[in-house]
């Protein structure tokens, strides 16, 4: 098995430590960073943890956890956990406040360089990049804020009944030769050749993740695009990973009704192979394949390929990134608790048994479901993490243009002009978002 080397994303910057709230500091002094001491005293009392897991059956696996953590530092009554649907949204709105529990995932959408404000300093950089993958995405000028749930990559869950009925015999490596797939498969099959999601909003957000693949080049993601003054047009990375999106939508390749369209209608339409392709990370191959089971399927009905390319000369690179993050906030009570459930929550098995993803412990390996993508010529990478003045610049410019990389808006709109629920083309609106990145990239002074 490959073995996991590097993630990477923006860096960020934090405030000082003399600005930190006056109960970091003296939960600090008193019981110490477990993170920076592994010897630090936990103190007795109960932290909220903030989860974007919903699932009956998955929440009480959480508790399980909770249960090992409380033998691990008895008499704590450590862990409650708070289950939130529409999890980004409704975190983001929280952080407006101080009461967004002990332990939470850090949103996407928080500015890295804004990170000091709402979350504890963990370590630095150069002690915690030893020990955990990832730990780059969310840190700045050197201190890490977050510790990764998993560590995911990314690429098109698919029924493999469908796709043989569909006579489709080989995986396909290019974006054309996956629209074709898509048309044989409605052509032949009863099937939905390719689910959105589109209710769900952050169903969407799972195809920037194959920002990578498309684009052929590991500094492009977080360096390279923060300078593209022609980051939406025709023939950049981002107009071609969108235009599967539309093409499809277009000429009715997705569900009839994409306002109702969940991800739990996925996994479930992908189970009784009324669906065939679902574009998602691999934190949800445990969940795939679980519904297989529940609908009287072998598990080895769901199958995973990689994310085509433009082109079929192109490496495909596969990103290798992290999940949502675990970080501390800097309102809790009981910092000395929360950062120890953060470091013991990273090094139990949850990523590997219940996210069928890598451990964020560094030296896991990927799970067995990859392994064929080898024959496939797959190299799997991380991107190239912003360096000096680059550090959370394409963070500055999405906010400034807001063109919303990570949120949904105008991959819904994507959808609704193919659809015929907006009077525009997909060139209308890759021009209007490209317009607006230039505007801010003047508005900053970046070249």
């Amino acid at each position: 098995m490959l073995l996991l080397t590097s993630c990477g994303a923006q860096t960020s910057s934090a405030a000082p430590a003399s600005q930190a709230p006056e109960s970091t500091a003296q939960s600090e002094s008193q019981h110490g960073n477990i993170f920076q001491n592994s010897d630090a005293n936990v103190s007795e009392g109960r932290i909220t943890v903030l989860t974007n897991v919903t699932e009956g059956d998955r929440l009480e696996e959480l508790k399980k956890y909770a249960q090992e953590f409380d033998a691990k530092y008895p008499g704590t009554q450590t862990v409650e956990f708070e289950s939130i649907d529409d999890y980004e949204n409704q975190a983001k709105i929280r952080l407006s406040g101080s009461d967004y529990g002990d332990v939470l995932l850090i949103p996407n959408t928080v500015e890295v360089a804004n990170l000091g404000e709402y979350f504890v300093p963990l370590g630095t950089y150069e002690d915690l990049s030893k020990q955990y993958y990832c730990v780059d995405d969310r840190a700045y000028d050197g201190l890490v804020y977050g510790i990764p749930v998993s560590v995911q990559f990314t690429g098109i869950f698919y029924n493999k009944t469908v796709l043989e009925e569909a006579g489709i015999t080989q995986i396909p490596r290019t974006i054309d030769e996956f629209m074709d797939a898509l048309k044989m498969i409605k052509e032949k099959t009863d099937a939905i050749p390719l689910y959105t999601a589109y209710a769900d909003q952050w169903t969407l957000n799972q195809w920037e993740a194959n920002m990578l693949t498309v684009a052929g080049d590991v500094n492009y993601p977080y360096v390279m695009q923060a300078h593209d003054r022609q980051n939406f047009l025709k023939g950049s990375p981002n107009y071609n990973l969108y235009r599967i999106m539309y093409e499809a939508s277009a000429v009715g390749l997705i569900e009839d009704d994409p306002a109702t369209a969940t991800f739990d209608e996925a996994k479930r339409l992908m189970a009784n192979g009324e669906v065939a392709t679902y574009v998602c990370s691999s934190w949800a191959i445990g969940q795939f394949q679980e519904a297989a089971m529940d609908a009287g399927m072998s598990e080895d009905v769901i199958g995973y390929m990689p994310f085509p390319t433009p082109t079929a000369d192109m490496k495909q690179l596969v990103r290798l990134g992290r999940d949502y993050v675990n970080g501390v906030s800097v309102h809790s009570k009981h910092q000395d608790i929360a950062l120890a459930w953060v470091k013991f929550f990273a090094e139990t098995d949850y990523a590997t048994r219940l996210s069928s993803s890598v451990s964020p412990l560094v030296g896991s390996e990927l799970p067995a479901i990859a392994t064929d993508w080898y024959d496939l010529g797959v190299e799997f990478a991380a991107c190239t993490p912003a360096q000096g003045e680059n550090q959370g610049l394409l963070d500055k410019i999405d906010k400034e243009s807001e063109v919303g990389l990570l949120e949904a808006d105008f991959k819904q709109r994507i959808i609704d002009a193919a659809i015929g629920n907006r009077d525009e083309t997909y060139d209308d609106i890759m021009n209007e978002l490209n317009s607006s990145w230039v505007a801010a990239m003047d508005t900053l002074g970046v070249q």
